[in-house]
């Protein structure tokens, strides 16, 4: 795995677990706010951009991490194509949130979105 992709990054606390596996991290968030809470140093890999209109090209992308975002799209079908098209054929997403009517999902099958529900 070459980068991965901190969608909804806010503050980019998973940041250095990324970088501790040598991975390029990149985060977006549509918040101008919590990215002013990342030192700047460290901005070079964060946009501000909304995650149903990624600045990345297609099929670039190595990982999708989401950590509790989900919940907060209005149109998830909207995030998934997105998500799609910007994700490499053999990528990989994982998709966490505890909010109904998502439930928690797994999403750990390569490009698929097949996720499993855990709740």
């Amino acid at each position: 795995m070459r980068n991965v992709l901190d969608l909804g990054c806010g503050a980019a606390k998973f940041m250095p677990f990324f970088e501790k596996r040598r991975v390029t991290y990149l985060g977006i968030d549509f918040s101008e706010n919590a990215i002013n809470l990342i030192a700047p140093s460290r901005l070079q890999n964060i946009s501000l951009a909304y995650a149903e209109k990624l600045p990345f090209r297609d099929s670039s992308i190595d990982c999708i991490f989401a950590h509790h975002v989900v919940e907060h799209i209005l149109e998830p079908a909207v995030l998934i194509s997105e998500l799609k098209r910007v994700l490499q054929p053999a990528g990989y997403v994982a998709i966490v949130t505890t909010v109904i009517p998502f439930g928690s999902l797994s999403c750990g099958e390569k490009s698929g979105f097949i996720g499993e529900r855990t709740t």
